[in-house]
């Protein structure tokens, strides 16, 4: 996620909307892309079809990482589930 382009990907293969993409600045060092991304999405909430912001990143984050960090990502996405269920 070190560029402009990879960082949109990343948004737009994860769903997140166009207005929401928007206030999020592109092209900004990964760690402060990541911080960013989730402070925005965990502002949001949910998105239109009812999932949580986070677990929409957090399921197009997966194929970049290793065993690890899936594992980690599934840990989460799965507690996101749990805590307040889906419509």
């Amino acid at each position: 996620m070190h560029d402009q382009t990879s960082q949109r990907v990343l948004l737009l293969s994860a769903g997140i909307d166009h207005s929401l993409i928007q206030q999020i600045p592109l092209g900004i060092p990964p760690l402060q892309f990541a911080h960013v991304v989730v402070d925005t999405l965990l502002q949001r909430g949910t998105l239109e079809d009812a999932h949580h912001a986070i677990e929409s990143i957090l399921q197009a984050t997966k194929q970049y990482l290793g065993y690890d960090g899936r594992s980690r990502c599934e840990t989460i996405i799965q507690a996101l589930q749990t805590s307040s269920p889906q419509e």
